[in-house]
């Protein structure tokens, strides 16, 4: 019997620093703008979302952070876009972008106190532009993928349709 030279362990709680995963939800109102958020600790605006908890799915995480950030109940219809984002000084993210239904612009916001400073209803277009810098393409492949009905996923040299 050949003997492994590798063990698997589990990783230490302490060198997981924060959600390697996330899921957003591209809310717009009747008009066709999108709903932005600002956050404390960001520059630039971001789409409603954040980490996937251990125990949800990238769905249920989308839906959870819609409540909890904004006091919205929604239903994500489709998945718009995955982007697996690299850094070399963080680890690696995987990010999810659903879709819902639209929303009448005028629904009332419970803003959540820390995590979301002010809401924006904006232009696709300028939405785009006022996107923190690392999610504007993903924004973009999530409009793309809205029009075209095709999910797409992206990557640092990537923006592949997804089957």
């Amino acid at each position: 019997m050949t003997q492994s030279r590798f063990t698997v362990e589990p990783l230490p709680s302490s060198s997981v620093t924060g959600p390697l995963s996330a899921a957003g939800v591209l809310l717009t109102d009747e008009h066709g703008r999108i709903l932005m958020v600002s956050n404390p600790y960001r520059e630039g605006l971001v789409l409603p979302g954040g980490g996937i908890e251990f125990d949800e799915s990238p769905a249920q995480a989308a839906e959870r952070e819609v409540r909890e950030e904004l006091g919205l109940v929604v239903c994500v219809t489709r998945l718009l876009a995955v982007h697996h984002r690299t850094d070399p000084f963080q680890p690696a993210v995987t990010l999810y972008v659903f879709d819902t239904d639209p929303i009448p612009s005028n629904t009332p916001l419970v803003l959540q106190p820390g995590e979301i400073t002010e809401t924006f209803w904006l232009p696709p277009a300028e939405a785009i532009r006022r996107h923190a810098f690392r999610g504007q393409l993903r924004l973009e492949a999530a409009l793309q993928a809205r029009a075209t009905g095709q999910t797409l996923y992206l990557d640092d040299t990537h923006t592949l349709p997804f089957d």
